[in-house]
């Protein structure tokens, strides 16, 4: 959501928080995530332009837990989107679990060489706050689950402040996407402060009311054990 809604960031998190250097440009679009077929799909595609040439793009990845699958299906990402736009190309994986991080750092061996994901993790975004408001948001939902509840709402309640400044239709989706990350504990701590909150977004009322089915299941399936 934070890419779709604002390409710049990806831009912004690799160049700025990072350091990594990227080439100049005016203009930074999204494009169509399908590299292949359709069981080839990034989760966010962003070119950077300059004119009508383009000069880099990066492909955005959010990724919750280890998966083999992508050992092979991320250096297909990076060698399609290059043949396909004719420029660098760069892999960005986010996630909000350390050892994920960890683990998603290690070059992806592709016979002669290899590739190598730009990682960011929980402890680079817990420095990294404050410099957007998609920062914010990214950061709070990185530390959404953190054992350290007051932390976790201290985090959510600075990316909610940030957010106030953005239009209705954003602030809406990225408030969605901070409330719906916390933990239980940490989600009514924050609606301690704040009241009760009702979401949004149809996207984060289709995906809690799920989520609200699934734990009454489970909760059910537990009592009849």
């Amino acid at each position: 959501m934070l890419f779709t809604h604002r390409p710049e960031f990806a831009v912004e998190l690799v160049r700025h928080e990072l350091g990594m250097a990227l080439p100049t440009h005016t203009e930074t679009v999204l494009t169509t995530n399908q590299l292949a077929a359709v069981e080839l799909a990034a989760d966010v595609v962003v070119l950077l332009k300059d004119e009508e040439h383009t000069v880099c793009a990066l492909i955005v990845e959010v990724q919750l837990g280890i998966n083999i699958d992508k050992l092979s299906s991320w250096p297909c990402y990076v060698s399609i989107l290059r043949r396909r736009e004719k420029c660098p190309c760069f892999l960005l994986v986010i996630t909000p679990d350390e050892q994920v991080a960890s683990w998603c750092r290690n070059a992806i061996s592709v016979g002669s060489g290899s590739i190598e994901p730009i990682v960011l993790g929980p402890s680079q975004l817990g420095s990294l706050a404050g410099e957007s408001v998609e920062l914010s948001v990214l950061t709070a939902v990185a530390h959404a689950r953190d054992l350290n509840v007051e932390h976790a709402v201290k985090t959510a309640q600075a990316a909610l402040k940030a957010i106030a400044s953005l239009d209705d239709e954003r602030s809406s989706v990225y408030f969605d996407l901070v409330h719906s990350a916390l933990s239980a504990a940490a989600r009514k701590a924050l609606e301690a402060t704040m009241g009760n909150y009702e979401y949004q977004s149809e996207f984060a009322r289709k995906y809690f009311s799920q989520g609200e089915a699934k734990g009454k299941a489970d909760g059910e399936a537990r009592g009849e054990a």
